[in-house]
């Protein structure tokens, strides 16, 4: 019977070795699969850490270029809105002299022709006298031409 429990024991040792040599076999695959992925994992997250910086810095690199874009057609817009309110500026002063010299111009003509007509005025007076004059002078002949044909009416008639 020992002989029988020695042979059982010594099976059962034997499994259990299978069985721990198994269990090992199987640990160490795991232990090789899991550092393989632990591997993979790290280099995913520091190949996505290199892409995302690469990409953060061109980006950083763009945005500060159409920055800079952007203020260069800002300062020359500026100078450009400058410049325009200058030119306008100058326009308006210049239709402001000209407005000036136009209503002085017309001041002046309104005065020169109020003058002509002031003197065109006095000489149709003048005239217009002159005429009542001419005319008072006929109608005084005038009215003693009937006492003339009067007299010559008699001087014929007694003839």
């Amino acid at each position: 019977m020992v002989a029988l429990q020695r042979v059982i024991k010594n099976k059962a040792a034997k499994q259990q070795q299978k069985q721990h040599a198994i269990l090992q076999e199987i640990h160490a695959s795991f232990t090789t699969q899991h550092k393989a992925l632990e591997a993979a994992v790290a280099k995913d997250a520091k190949d996505g850490a290199a892409l995302a910086t690469s990409t953060f810095v061109s980006l950083n690199k763009k945005l500060s270029e159409k920055f800079k874009h952007i203020e260069a057609l800002n300062a020359k817009y500026q100078q450009d809105l400058h410049g325009s309110w200058e030119e306008y500026n100058e326009l308006y002063s210049q239709l402001e002299d000209t407005k000036d010299q136009v209503l002085g111009v017309a001041e002046k003509r309104r005065a020169a022709l109020k003058r002509k007509l002031a003197a065109l005025q006095a000489s149709a007076n003048e005239k217009l006298a002159d005429a009542e004059r001419k005319v008072a002078k006929i109608n005084q002949q005038a009215s003693k031409l009937p006492s003339l044909g009067n007299v010559l009416k008699a001087a014929f008639m007694q003839a």
